[in-house]
């Protein structure tokens, strides 16, 4: 009996391992056969007769893996291409190529029965787009706005989708507008509750280069712009939004309270850094004369979508250091100030303009002094006049009138005091509504007034016409 079993014990082993070892075999032979060029080949013929010929979408790749861990399949060298009339209105030069696609899954779906994408990684890509305008067919107008949901994200066949070292390549003929950029990251994925349905995207990329039509004011190089968001049927979240473009930085957060599928319900908040080179600012802003310095302004920005000037309620402060700007000089810049849009209200909180001063010396004007700017406001829908409180200290006249300094340079002096300066609007008849006066109440001190024969770009002996100590105006 002892014998028999010992028998059939044996027998049982050798079966066990010879059916292991078989289905092991078949397996790796399966696995070996998938991985193949043979496999890869089939697979390509099949799609090819799948896909519809009127869709003008053809595909390519040399090689095809299943991955174990994490479990997913890799496409190698795939290649998308698009001839002419295909479905997606792109020009036959389009293309699209990377060195791998995975496609990844989660673990527990290889027993479920069902497998859904959970991220699709590009590596190493090349994107190739020309877009057409006049390929794309004219929509007729509808009366009834379409109608979009978060359930449609849902819908995407894959969980997120991921760009890595990918190098784009993008044309606009009308108008015609040309941009490259490596996309070091590029990620926009859906995320899924039992109660919520929203999406998360991050960028990284630098190096973009674009062309713009003559006249547009964007810039043409950014080093680097990264952007960070989440959101979902409540708002969406601006985590990060950095810009490092041709002198400038930027960095921004916020967020968008509503329902971004009904634009017309939104609210939003944003806060932002922004440090530039002064020159920079002045040629976005079009002007074309010599700049020098650095900027910095700090602000916050809300209100309600569509946007309107009424709908807008901001606050800043803004900082610049040794600013040049043609013959005016700052050492320092400092304002503070707000906009209320349901007010159509300006208010300034403060501002402080000061600069080393310079004595007249040959040819070259004098300059130099401090300025403060105290608080005001100015509403376009009901004031007729604004009063400006200015305090000077040691103000030298050919700093104020640097812009034209011939017309004071024979006078020398510096002033101390305070300035109630009021513009108002004329309103005695209908011609002169539009004109605005200016009228000035001093209190100044100037320890010495001086008049002298000195002309600009005129060199003579300097001969005093007139001299006042301690004046009062």
């Amino acid at each position: 009996m002892k014998r028999r079993y010992l028998y059939l014990r044996r027998r049982t082993r050798k079966t066990l391992f010879r059916f292991f070892s078989v289905t092991g075999a078949a397996i790796l032979v399966a696995l070996a056969f998938i991985q193949s060029d043979v496999f890869a080949g089939l697979l390509k013929n099949v799609l090819e007769r799948q896909l519809p010929q009127s869709w003008g979408i053809h595909g390519d790749f040399t090689g095809f893996r299943l991955n174990l861990i994490p479990p997913g399949i890799s496409i190698k060298n795939p290649k998308v291409t698009f001839s002419k009339g295909n479905i997606a209105h792109l020009p036959p030069d389009s293309h699209i190529e990377a060195e791998r696609i995975d496609l990844l899954f989660y673990p527990l779906q290889m027993f479920s029965g069902t497998l859904r994408v959970n991220e699709t990684v590009v590596v190493n890509g090349q994107v190739d787009l020309t877009i057409d305008p006049s390929l794309f067919p004219k929509k007729k107008k509808s009366a009834t706005p379409s109608q979009y949901n978060w359930s449609d994200l849902f819908r995407l066949g894959s969980d997120s989708v991921t760009f890595h070292n990918a190098q784009v390549n993008l044309a606009l003929t009308k108008p015609e507008i040309k941009a490259s950029f490596l996309a070091k990251l590029l990620t926009l994925g859906v995320e899924t509750s039992s109660s919520e349905i929203g999406f998360h995207a991050r960028t990284q990329v630098i190096d973009l280069r674009a062309e713009y039509p003559k006249g547009w004011k964007f810039p043409k190089e950014v080093r680097r712009l990264d952007l960070a968001i989440n959101g979902n049927s409540q708002g969406v979240k601006v985590d990060q939004f950095l810009l490092d473009s041709e002198g400038l930085q930027s960095a921004i957060h916020g967020s968008l309270t509503g329902d971004i599928f009904s634009p017309e319900k939104l609210s939003y908040e944003l806060v932002g850094h922004f440090e530039s080179d002064f020159a920079k600012l002045a040629s976005w802003a079009g002007h074309s004369a010599s700049a020098q310095g650095r900027a910095v302004f700090d602000g916050k920005l809300e209100g309600l979508l569509p946007f309107s000037i009424r709908a807008i309620d901001a606050n800043g402060a803004f900082q610049g250091k040794k600013i040049i700007y043609e013959n005016y000089r700052l050492d320092e810049i400092e304002a503070e100030g707000k906009w209320s849009g349901s007010k159509r209200e300006i208010q300034l909180t403060k501002a402080n303009l000061s600069s080393a001063p310079m004595a007249r010396e040959g040819q070259r004007p004098a300059s130099g002094g401090n300025i403060q700017v105290g608080a005001f406001r100015y509403s376009f829908d009901g004031h007729e006049s604004v009063t400006i409180p200015l305090v000077f200290r040691g103000v030298h006249p050919h700093w104020l009138a640097a812009g034209s300094p011939s017309g004071v340079f024979p006078l020398d002096f510096r002033v101390d005091g305070s300035t109630e300066l009021e513009i108002s609007r004329e309103t005695a008849d209908q011609r002169s509504k539009n004109r605005w006066k200016i009228s000035a109440d001093l209190d100044w001190n100037i320890p010495h007034f001086q008049y002298d024969n000195q002309r600009l770009n005129k060199v003579r002996k300097l001969r005093k016409l007139l001299s006042i100590k301690d004046l009062s105006l």
